[in-house]
C-alpha cells in the first residue's frame, strides 16, 4: 500500500492505522482499477479506545510493461531488389520485456 491515513483520533492519541494486504482486482494494464486492502488494524497506546474498519477500497492504476522487438536480418547476394529476410523477434513470444 502507498499509504494509509486515519480519521476521527481525538487530541494526542497515539493511534495508527497499520497492517494489512493489498491486491488488485485483476493482473492486467489498466487506469482506475480497483484495490482492496484486508487486515487493517490499529496499533498504539491509544488503540484499544477506537474500532476502525479492516478493509478499505481505493484505485490506482497498473501502466503497461514496454517491450522492445528485435531482428535479424540475411546477408544475400546482389539481385536488384530491396527484398530482405528476417528472423527472429517477429513473435510477441519471443520478445523479452524492459522494465
Amino acid at each position: 500500500m502507498a499509504g494509509r491515513s486515519l480519521s476521527g483520533v481525538l487530541g494526542s492519541d497515539d493511534v495508527t492505522y497499520t497492517g494489512g494486504t493489498a491486491t488488485f482486482s485483476d493482473k492486467n494494464a489498466a487506469l482506475g482499477k480497483t484495490v482492496s486492502a484486508t487486515g487493517l488494524g490499529l496499533t498504539g497506546t491509544d488503540a484499544g479506545n477506537y474500532t476502525v474498519n479492516t478493509t478499505a477500497t481505493a484505485l490506482a492504476d497498473i501502466t503497461q510493461a514496454s517491450l522492445t522487438g528485435s531482428i535479424t536480418a540475411a546477408n544475400k547476394v546482389y539481385d536488384t531488389t530491396t527484398a530482405a529476410t528476417i528472423s527472429g523477434g517477429r513473435s510477441p513470444a519471443c520478445w523479452v520485456p524492459t522494465l
